[in-house]
């Protein structure tokens, strides 16, 4: 019963990510997460289109 609970979490979980994940990527404002040191931890794909950077080359 445990490993049925974990996978039924588990699979929850995904879905959770997977809808946040859409919903951050494809926002049609951009967004950045930057760290205390002033270097972008992560961005959304309209982020990067506004910039005019490919996403993987703004990262830190």
């Amino acid at each position: 019963m445990q490993n049925e609970e974990l996978g039924r979490v588990q699979n929850d979980f995904e879905i959770s990510r997977s809808r946040y994940a859409d919903r951050y990527d494809f926002a049609p404002v951009g967004y950045l997460t930057i760290s205390k040191n002033g270097q972008i931890v992560d961005l959304n794909l309209t982020a990067a289109w506004q910039l005019g950077i490919e996403r993987g080359h703004l990262i830190n």
